[in-house]
This record gives C-alpha cells, sequence and structure tokens, in this order.
C-alpha cells in the first residue's frame, strides 16, 4: 500500500487491514476519522513506551527526561501510522491537532524534571528533529553519531542553570 495520507483511500486501508469498507466505515465514517484515530493511536503507544521505559529507571532525578528522549527516538523506522500522520499534517494540520496539547504536556513535565522551560523545548523539539530525520530518511548520523547526539540530550537536561546573579 502507498503510504501517506493523501494514497490513503478508505478502500487501499480496508483491503490492507483485511475488512471490507462497510466494516471500516462502520468505526471511521470518514477518512478524517480515521487519520484522527491513527493521531490519538500514536500518541497513546509513545505514552506507553515512555512509561515502560520509565519503570525501569528507578530513581534516577532525569527518569523522565530519559525516558522522554529514549521513547522518541527507540523506533527503528517509521511505521505506517507515523508516516500517514506526517503525511496528515502536510495536508490538513487540524487533523493532527491533539499533538499540540499533548506536546505541551509533555513539555512541562520534561520542564520540571530538567529545571527549565527553555531546555525542555530544546530536548523535545531535538527529538522530533531526529525523528522527521529518520522518518525521511535524511538523517546524516551513522549510529554511533546518533548515540552521542542522545547521550547529548542528557547532557543538556542535566545542566543546571546558573543563578541570576552569574548570569549577569
Amino acid at each position: 500500500m502507498n503510504i501517506g495520507a493523501a494514497n490513503m483511500t478508505l478502500n487501499a486501508v480496508a483491503k490492507e487491514a483485511k475488512v471490507s469498507k462497510g466494516g471500516l466505515l462502520y468505526h471511521f465514517p470518514s477518512k478524517e476519522a480515521l487519520i484522527q484515530a491513527m493521531v490519538s493511536r500514536l500518541i497513546s503507544r509513545t505514552d506507553k513506551t515512555r512509561e515502560e521505559i520509565r519503570a525501569t529507571l528507578g530513581d534516577d532525578e532525569m527518569a523522565d527526561v530519559k525516558a522522554y528522549v529514549l521513547a522518541g527516538v527507540r523506533r527503528k523506522k517509521a511505521d505506517n501510522v507515523e508516516t500517514a500522520v506526517l503525511a496528515a499534517a502536510a495536508i490538513n494540520p487540524r487533523l493532527v491537532a491533539p499533538l499540540g496539547p499533548h506536546q505541551k504536556q509533555m513539555i512541562n513535565k520534561l520542564a520540571k524534571a530538567c529545571g527549565s522551560p527553555a531546555r525542555a523545548s530544546v530536548i523535545s523539539m531535538a527529538v522530533i528533529g531526529l525523528w522527521l530525520h529518520e522518518v525521511l530518511h535524511i538523517s546524516p548520523m551513522r549510529p554511533q553519531q546518533r548515540k552521542k547526539f542522545i547521550d547529548e540530550l542528557f547532557t543538556i537536561a542535566a545542566a543546571k542553570t546558573p543563578s541570576k546573579s552569574k548570569r549577569g
């Protein structure tokens, strides 16, 4: 199946899912409803992965940040849900609107862990940037460079903000 919202017809989805178009329409009355469900699934799946990773990190004070980063970069390749959501964003940003409040919630959580909303935003945007590079197959990083990139995100997260008197 051609991946992406532009090529994703309900007929093609039904065929790929091995269900009738009527059965698909029972659950998703439009392509937009299907894409919105895919966005919700992506959010749920990412949250679940992050929670599973977080549970393995114990009392690490940076566990929330590490779990966010590791969940965001864990994938080996983009799957149909991720690529369809990315295509949907390009075609109709309204379809991916639920990602905005979710991302804001994640940045607030990261800010509590690393002590800075700006630092949390840098980490979040770096993770999303790495993901996007990998989905589009344009990442210039080799595996060792990718590991160093992720380690640098952890270093940034753990950096202490200088006191106001030291900033001048």
